[in-house]
């Protein structure tokens, strides 16, 4: 209601310098997204912080040590995640003007204007599956990144716990 009220009130300029599948596009893809950002992105940072801290304070209580160790990969997740985050953030927002660009365009059968429709068409579409394929690709090589650097942050701190055990008495439970 309150994005209708707000097109009531934008000047007619507005319209004629955006086409009409442009604005149809941003207003049900982009309230699709958010409405499933927000369902799925709550739910997961709540149970996703409880988590967190009951795992960070178990760590703590078994092994300061091995804690430090897992700790020290952090700022590398964070990097990795926020390299590949931002070129598939870009990617996804060009992805969407492409979208807007395809959805605006129109096919025109006054004064034999067909066949330029078409090229144009094709310019746009070829133009949005090349930025949804960068999107999909950045957005897909992000889960096996992170899990890669998640099984050498294990490995490390298992070779550790390793040491520790043979050398510094550690339980094999810790």
């Amino acid at each position: 209601n309150d994005l209708f009220k707000k097109l009531q009130k934008l000047p007619v300029r507005y319209f004629d310098s955006h086409p009409t599948g442009e604005l149809m596009s941003r207003f049900t893809n982009d309230i699709d997204a958010i409405d499933m950002m927000i369902n799925s992105t709550v739910t997961g940072l709540i149970s996703g912080a409880i988590t967190l801290v009951g795992t960070l304070f178990m760590m703590i209580y078994t092994s300061w040590i091995l804690t430090l160790i897992t700790l020290v990969f952090i700022p590398l997740y964070l990097f990795g995640g926020g390299l590949i985050g931002k070129k598939s953030a870009k990617y996804h927002a060009a992805q969407q003007a492409a979208l807007g660009a395809v959805n605006g365009s129109k096919v025109v059968k006054v004064f034999n204007h067909e066949a330029d429709c078409v090229t144009e068409f094709e310019a746009l579409n070829d133009d949005m599956r090349d930025k949804q394929f960068k999107a999909h690709f950045y957005g897909g090589v992000m889960g096996p990144i992170m899990h890669n650097l998640s099984n050498l942050s294990f490995a490390v701190t298992a070779g550790v716990g390793g040491l520790l055990c043979i050398f510094a008495g550690f339980d094999v439970g810790g």
